[in-house]
């Protein structure tokens, strides 16, 4: 009975020790298991990092491209430079009277300095500058008044103008400006009205001469 009961217990020591191993084996394996996924895992991982790495390398070094591209100098062409108009001041007489300024009436072939002071010999000479409202070429009225001597010379051939032909007054210090006539009319000696109208900003001028009869005045406006 004794023999019988320490064969028992033998046996079941020796099916806890089997189970005991079976169990430890299943526990190394399933650990080798583990690490070796968390080997791949690991691996995997060191390969996408290095992927990533390379990827970012890449757009770094595309953007550093781009950028560079963007920053290279253009060559900006150098801005065209005019060359300055030299005025050629005029001359401050004329047949020994004071100029005014130059008159010149491309139509008519008048091209020719205007005296500063109307007088009746300086009249002989060129046409005189009545009076202004301003500056020449600037501001105001500029009225000039010039005989009609019916020889083509100084302001005989105003009749021949009409509106729109152009008018070019020279200041003293060589600069010009040309006008058009707007307006153009017969009147009588004592006839001022046209002197007083309203001149806005732009600067203009009037012309008188004589008819050809002398009996009426032939007024130009122009602006």
């Amino acid at each position: 009975m004794n023999n019988k009961n320490v064969l028992q217990k033998t046996e079941l020591i020796l099916k806890i020790i089997i189970i005991l191993c079976i169990v430890t084996v299943v526990i190394v394996f399933i650990m080798a298991i583990t690490k070796k996924d968390e080997v791949i895992v690991e691996e995997e991982k060191v390969e996408y990092v290095a992927e990533l790495e390379n990827m970012i390398k890449k757009e770094k070094n595309d953007i550093l491209s781009v950028t560079v591209e963007k920053e290279e100098p253009s060559v900006t062409p150098e801005p065209s430079v005019e060359p300055e108009v030299q005025l050629t001041p005029l001359d401050p007489m004329y047949n020994g009277f004071t100029v005014a300024g130059k008159i010149t009436i491309p139509k008519t072939g008048v091209d020719t300095p205007f005296l500063d002071n109307v007088s009746v010999s300086g009249m002989m000479q060129a046409p005189c500058l009545l009076y202004k409202t301003g500056e020449i070429n600037l501001s105001g009225n500029t009225f000039i008044v010039g005989h009609n001597l019916r020889d083509g010379t100084l302001f005989s051939n105003n009749n021949l103008l009409e509106i729109g032909d152009k008018i070019i007054i020279t200041a003293m210090d060589g600069s010009s400006k040309e006008y058009a006539i707007y307006d153009k009319f017969i009147t009588t000696p004592e006839d001022t009205s046209y002197l007083k109208r309203k001149i806005g900003d732009i600067p203009e001028i009037t012309l008188q001469c004589c008819t050809d009869d002398d009996e009426n005045r032939i007024i130009i406006l122009a602006k």
